[in-house]
């Protein structure tokens, strides 16, 4: 008998596969076929995105293919209004001076930071250090977390923010992309205008509510690695582990004096550099490195403390 069939590798754990399987049977990774999830609440299940009858409850798959596949990822965003704040801080590092208004326009945050598996089920690989579906993905570089999000606008027929060679964003596209530094400050704040969102205090024998450790893994409250994301309070907006954790990529490149010359709407960082921003602190860092006003950056290394989260407009 003639075998017709033909056969491929899987692409995260290299798995001998038929090429028509739809899933690996060990890693358990989607395949060719992309999937969506049925629109109808009652059934919810795993359809493919070329059919247009779910074949279980017989609902027409006039789906939104956005929220169907941040759905099937367990991706969950939050819409964050347009609004003003100071950003910075006078009594900041030199680099965080000073204070200044800045006008942000409204987007729309992933709540936590992308985890492992997420980016396994975009990417098709996890490079993390420390592993775990739900922690969040580290070591990786800033053209990493730029290519997921091209990678994830292509899979829901977004139009991609990032070049692909130069990897200049345009802002214009309708894609997933990194944070500007502006708005991941502005998210962070979520309205409040102290040292964290929680308050000022941290953990120098203050038990108060306002505590950073009900907010933030970091090197007070955790050993070494990373943490489950989503586990710590959200902060009013309803976004998770945005102190503490891993730092997180932004868009902007670093500026030393940015600040004196940013502008007022929407600033987007300086045109070129040679690090970009990271901000937020991680499992690794003393409590003041976690503020919303601290700023840090990073070159083309990996780190197991430097993750990412995305928005899009």
């Amino acid at each position: 008998m003639v075998n017709n069939k033909t056969y491929m590798c899987c692409p995260n754990c290299d798995e001998p596969l038929e090429n028509d399987w739809d899933e690996c049977p060990v890693c358990q990774i989607r395949l060719r076929i992309p999937s969506i999830v049925c629109p109808n609440s009652n059934c919810g299940r795993e359809v493919k995105e070329h059919w247009h009858v779910c074949p279980w409850c017989k609902s027409a798959l006039t789906v939104d293919k956005v929220a169907s596949v941040q759905k099937s990822l367990s991706m969950e965003f939050v819409e964050i209004p347009q609004g003003e704040f100071m950003m910075g801080c006078d009594e900041g590092e030199v680099c965080e001076r000073p204070a200044h208004m800045v006008k942000i326009s409204e987007f729309k945050i992933q709540t936590t930071p992308v985890t492992q598996a997420q980016y396994r089920a975009v990417l098709g690989k996890n490079p993390s250090h420390f592993k775990g579906d739900n922690l969040p993905v580290e070591s990786i570089t800033w053209y990493g977390a730029a290519s997921f999000c091209n990678k994830l606008s292509d899979m829901v027929g977004l139009k991609s923010c990032y070049h692909p060679t130069s990897y200049k964003c345009d802002f214009d596209n309708d894609g997933f992309r990194l944070l500007t530094e502006a708005e991941w400050e502005y998210a962070c704040r979520a309205g409040t205008h102290t040292k964290y969102w929680t308050g000022n205090s941290d953990y120098f024998g203050d038990n108060h509510e306002n505590n950073l450790d009900h907010a933030a893994w970091y090197r007070h409250t955790v050993g070494e690695g990373t943490h489950p994301v989503g586990e710590k309070k959200p902060n009013p907006w309803g976004l998770f582990d945005m102190h503490g954790n891993v730092s997180e990529w932004c868009n902007d490149w670093h500026g030393f004096e940015y600040y004196k010359k940013s502008p007022v709407s929407d600033p987007q960082g300086p045109e070129k550099g040679y690090n970009h921003i990271i901000r937020g602190g991680s499992w690794n860092t003393f409590s003041l490195g976690c503020s919303s006003y601290a700023r840090s950056y990073c070159g083309v290394d990996k780190s197991d403390e430097v993750g990412f989260r995305i928005v899009r407009r």
